[in-house]
């Protein structure tokens, strides 16, 4: 799946964007796949790579739905909703983990460490300025807020930047909050593979670093993506290549711009950015799929994006490894999810108003283009929402199209292996919160007197188990809830 991130490669067993069991019965997948949250941001790889090659952007945005419960209706609604309540009593209530005291909470715990803000209140990591930390699931600060930009942690390490995107420096900090690697670099990315590119001046050439801020590679590159599964696509003299840990040339320096390999391919470009056309070559540097697209994502379980035209309004299809069209260039976007065998997203219209539809990886449609947005829960189950941002209600249907839970709902996250966090609208003030599983039984009520408050909310993602963590924001700012 891609986080919109931008585009990182999520292995299907962790679709959650971190980790979600116990499903529809008639509509069981082998395995749940994905929370919400992490679809934000996480799918590392090509998020990473982008950051060394195209100009640095900041977006993604959270989106919001609104649905008025008229209190005539909530005793009528509550006697509803007993009947379906789940017989499961380990989740009973909300839990006010820490009180509101940050701008912005992050959509994702690595290492155990979610990032926090203060400056700019935003709904999201790119939207507003301020300071970064990071604190624990208990709330607690664990590393003070003092950077102007803090990465996710991986494998214990987060790249971290003091001063402004212009002339501040890069350097690395470890879960402790120490300075392993210190901040002096004009640019840096995150560790892969054990080590990172790094840049010491602007405008200068790019080394590898390890762990130790050993250089393991000195300046030689003008851009770099990776390293990703040993291998990184560097360019030297105006033309990319790829090489491997050991520095080997692995595909000659001869390409307008090339990527990582993916399942064994790596996408490659002959010609400018405008004109220039995208094929795939394989670890041997044969050319196993010519230079046909415009515009082309990595391959993800066998197969890949592709598009013809400009990245505006080009139209995207899917191809095979063999090159075979599986879906024509007739979409205004597509991804390969990376659950199962395989499912092919598809959308129609402009991003902030388009639909979205899911195809088999034989190209056979199984929903046609018909919601506003679209996750995934388990390999058979999708959450899905129809009407804009802020009217839109969310629900939850099956790979047949059939609704297992009505669209009823302002706010839909996953929050843990069975678990969905719902709300909805709040005397035209914010969401009441409640939790149902994925058979659409109540867990924990919404309509309770003492129902959990807040503005706005969101789940929080972890590849440590489903924790239940979300975060909640009030007048004073977001705070940490958790779900137990």
């Amino acid at each position: 799946m891609f986080c919109k991130a931008c585009g990182t490669k999520i292995n299907g067993e962790d679709k959650s964007c971190g980790n979600c069991g116990e499903v529809v019965k008639k509509a069981r997948g082998k395995a749940p796949l994905i929370i919400v949250a992490l679809l934000l941001g996480c799918v590392v790889g090509v998020g990473a790579i982008v950051y060394a090659i195209l100009p640095q952007t900041e977006e993604d945005d959270v989106a919001v739905a609104v649905i008025l419960l008229p209190e005539e209706e909530e005793e009528e609604e509550a006697e509803e909703l007993e009947e379906v309540r789940s017989p499961r009593d380990d989740f009973t209530e909300f839990i006010e983990v820490m009180p509101p005291r940050y701008d912005f909470i992050d959509f994702v715990m690595m290492d155990g460490l979610i990032a926090v803000r203060n400056g700019d209140r935003g709904k999201d990591r790119w939207e507003g300025e301020g300071l970064w930390g990071f604190i624990d699931s208990d709330g607690v600060e664990r590393i003070p807020l003092i950077y102007d930009h803090a990465d996710w942690f991986r494998d214990g390490i987060a790249s971290v930047r003091m001063g402004d995107w212009l002339d501040g420096l890069w350097g690395f900090i470890n879960t402790e909050g120490e300075e392993v690697i210190p901040i002096r670099f004009d640019r840096a990315q995150s560790f892969f593979d054990g080590l990172a590119p790094v840049r010491r001046e602007s405008g200068g050439l790019w080394s590898v670093i390890n762990v130790e801020g050993d250089e393991v590679f000195p300046p030689t590159f003008e851009r770099i993506m990776g390293f990703f599964d040993g291998y990184a696509a560097v360019q030297i003299d105006g033309y990319w290549g790829i090489i491997n840990l050991e520095g080997e040339e692995i595909i000659p320096f001869i390409y307008n711009e090339a990527r990582p390999f993916s399942e064994g391919l790596a996408p490659v470009k002959i010609g400018d950015w405008e004109t220039g056309l995208w094929g795939f070559v394989n670890k041997e540097g044969e050319e196993v799929i010519p230079p046909t697209f415009n515009m082309t994502w990595d391959f993800v379980v066998g197969l890949a994006g592709v598009g013809i035209g400009d990245w505006r309004d080009g139209q995207w299809g899917v191809i095979d490894k063999e090159g075979r069209e599986v879906i024509p260039p007739r979409y205004d976007f597509i991804s390969v999810i990376p659950i199962g065998e395989g499912l092919i997203m598809v959308s129609v219209g402009e991003l902030s108003d388009d639909v979205r539809g899911l195809y088999d990886r034989e190209g056979r449609e199984l929903i046609p283009p018909t919601y506003n947005e679209l996750h995934f829960l388990t390999e058979e189950l999708f959450a899905v929402r129809i009407g804009d941002d802020e009217t839109g209600l969310w629900g939850v249907i099956n790979l047949e199209g059939e609704e297992v839970i009505p669209h009823k709902y302002s706010r839909m996250f996953a929050i843990s292996e069975e678990l969905l966090l719902v709300g909805v609208e709040h005397d035209g003030e914010g969401f009441r919160l409640g939790v149902i599983n994925f058979e659409g039984q109540v867990v924990i009520s919404y309509l309770d007197s003492e129902a959990f408050v807040a503005n706005d909310f969101h789940s929080i993602g972890t590849t440590e188990g489903g924790l239940g963590l979300f975060a909640f924001e009030r007048e004073e700012g977001w705070g940490l809830g958790r779900v137990q």
